[in-house]
């Protein structure tokens, strides 16, 4: 398989691979580095391992707290606002997700996250922070919740 990493362009060398009963593979590789590329660019290469396996890339979310609870996020106005007052390109945000249902428990603010799909710009904005209609708002790493299981109510087992 012909796959180049981004940061200095050679192939990464898979020099052996183990299949386990449960479908799981785990793949060997000359180098660290090329060991770590593999799972965060796993989207550049696996559907051509497998062309029915497509991964959709991977997003790094950064949340913001106290944001007004005016602005819709769904609005496409609100948006290109948004990545304009702060220099972002569009392709570089997949989703901006409002945290919870302000508007139906009459709140003035809540938090907002924010899906980058380029890693130093995320990086970036956690260093520095957000402009809203001329607010300034702090960026902190967002970190979901691991899933309830629905068989015994617990969370992370």
């Amino acid at each position: 398989m012909d796959v180049n990493t981004n940061s200095d362009n050679t192939p990464v060398q898979i020099k052996a691979f183990t299949c386990y009963p449960s479908g799981d593979i785990k793949l060997y590789t000359l180098t660290r580095m090329e060991s770590c590329w593999l799972p965060e660019n796993r989207a550049l290469w696996t559907h051509r391992a497998e062309p029915l396996f497509v991964m959709s890339p991977p997003t790094f979310p950064v949340i913001f707290h106290s944001c007004p609870t005016y602005v819709y996020m769904d609005d496409e106005i609100f948006r290109n606002s948004l990545l304009q007052q702060n220099d972002i390109k569009k392709e570089e945000v997949d989703q901006i997700k409002l945290l919870g249902h302000p508007k139906e428990e009459e709140n003035s603010h809540s938090s907002i996250i924010i899906h980058f799909t380029n890693r130093p710009l995320a990086h970036q904005i956690l260093q520095g922070d957000l402009i809203i209609d001329e607010n300034f708002m702090r960026a902190m790493t967002y970190t979901p919740v691991p899933p309830k299981c629905f068989n015994f109510l617990e969370t992370g087992h």
